[in-house]
């Protein structure tokens, strides 16, 4: 049986060649153009995919030569395709990285007015999506920390919020966090409060 290959396979290939000679050193503009080209060079590996199978329907063994031509084209515009999938990947990576960070801020911001640690606040997947709208993720966020005030889920003590990162007094002074295991009775644990309260040192009392 006669070899099936593609008609003018050196010809189409020098041309391929040519075609792509472009795409080879191309720095996409942003992610929307990089799709739009990226799908058209994909298309252009379906174009040889497709002829492909149109020659191999009739035949089995015969057509193997044309299988590796095809192959060696296919992989020809993969290899354009690559760096600019990676491209595209890497300024969505980027662009979703700045939505978690601007997340962040506005969770921290949010968060000052229920007196909640932003540190302890959930973050939802959905929040980082495109797709959702500032006053949507507002309503959102506004619940969940409503929520957190509702069963006394990371809510900061009267007088200490978070600020960039770090634990203030409304006097602007750094505070850190303790934890303190005491065993006393509870004419002693009133004492004990009465002395926190009058030293105005900040406290969560904590059911055991």
């Amino acid at each position: 049986m006669t070899p099936v290959v593609f008609d003018g396979f050196t010809e189409t290939k020098r041309n391929l060649e040519n075609e792509l000679v472009p795409y080879k050193s191309l720095i996409i503009s942003g992610v929307k153009n990089g799709k739009k080209t990226r799908a058209s060079l994909r298309n252009l590996a379906k174009q040889v995919n497709d002829r492909k199978k149109e020659l191999k329907s009739p035949y089995v063994d015969a057509t193997k030569p044309m299988e590796d031509q095809a192959k060696e084209l296919i992989s020809m515009i993969d290899a354009v395709v690559k760096p600019i999938d990676d491209q595209i990947k890497a300024i969505e990576s980027e662009e979703r990285q700045q939505r978690i960070d601007r997340l962040k801020a506005l969770i921290a911001d949010m968060a000052f007015s229920y007196q909640i640690d932003p540190y302890q606040v959930d973050i939802k997947p959905n929040w980082a999506n495109k797709s959702i709208g500032d006053l949507e993720l507002k309503r959102q966020i506004a619940e969940e920390l409503s929520l957190m005030v509702k069963y006394g889920k990371g809510v900061l003590p009267d007088g200490i919020n978070r600020v960039n990162g770090s634990l203030v007094s409304d006097d602007g002074e750094m505070v850190q966090k303790h934890l303190l295991t005491v065993y006393v009775t509870n004419e002693q644990l009133e004492t004990l409060l009465s002395d926190l309260n009058a030293a105005e040192v900040p406290y969560e009392k904590l059911k055991v």
